[in-house]
């Protein structure tokens, strides 16, 4: 099994999950690629918030969805918004108006077979939810992480150990099952920096195929709407995997296509 640890850089969201999911295409199933992080570099405008135009190949990104959707499985953009809704995030407006808009609509979040023990936002707005399985998300005791990392940094905090989110609750993550899904995300920092902000996913796994592109995408929005909180400017996404996995049940065969085309736009 390899176990060196490496680092993959990439210009950009598309350029980096296309040289992952070729590298990993290639390895063989029983020798699993293994402490990986890939770090991918931002462009564009500091008021560019909502768009990811400047750091995606639409190519490569529609030739994935082609695929996702011919296997019934959930698209890049539906993966990222469980990291972040980018939809629901207006900046003009206050934080504490996304988190309202994601909790008015969480009961109908929570009904898909997904998002079943959770999502990454959820846990990152109102961990402890998930202990109680109370219908409104912000009903009892629960733990802001985001708005609280926001708020201590605003107040001049620069510790790294206090600008960070958990993910994994050890009181409805640690069970017997052989399987169970989520989270696969660990934890997520966010890193200032002199001249802007980087932001890490953890992962105990990720699936390549099914996962990781909107990964990384979440990612970048999430990082997006936090150092435009934080008055920073985004600078490089970067996640880190213990385990990199090709995909679920799934042939690599049945990849031939999607193969040809992404070593077309190489």
């Amino acid at each position: 099994m390899m176990n060196r640890a490496e680092t993959l850089f990439a210009e950009n969201i598309s350029d980096a999950w296309s040289k992952v999911f070729l590298r990993v295409h290639e390895h063989s199933a029983s020798d699993p690629l293994t402490d990986l992080t890939v770090s991918i570099a931002v462009y564009g405008e500091e008021d560019d918030l909502f768009s990811s135009s400047s750091n995606e190949v639409p190519e490569i990104r529609q030739a994935l969805d082609d695929c996702l959707v011919t296997k019934g499985l959930s698209s890049v953009q539906t993966v990222a918004s469980t990291i972040f809704p980018i939809s629901l995030w207006n900046c003009e407006n206050s934080s504490s108006v996304l988190y309202r808009r994601y909790a008015d609509i969480w009961h109908r979040i929570r009904k898909r077979p997904p998002n079943r023990n959770g999502t990454y936002f959820q846990r990152m707005i109102a961990y402890g939810w998930e202990e109680a399985r109370e219908e409104a998300l912000f009903e009892g005791k629960r733990c802001n992480q985001l708005q609280h990392v926001i708020d201590t940094f605003r107040d001049g905090n620069k510790r790294r150990s206090a600008l960070q989110a958990s993910i994994f609750n050890p009181h409805v993550d640690h069970t017997h099952q052989r399987q169970k899904g989520f989270p696969c995300m660990q934890h997520v920092h966010f890193m200032p920096e002199d001249d802007g902000l980087i932001i890490t996913g953890v992962y105990a796994t990720q699936y390549i195929f099914e996962k990781a592109y909107g990964n990384y995408l979440g990612l970048y929005h999430l990082g997006k709407f936090m150092a435009h909180e934080m008055g920073m400017k985004l600078l490089q996404v970067r996640c880190k995997a213990s385990r990199v996995k090709h995909a679920g049940n799934t042939p690599k065969k049945d990849f031939d296509q999607l193969v040809d085309v992404l070593k077309s736009l190489q």
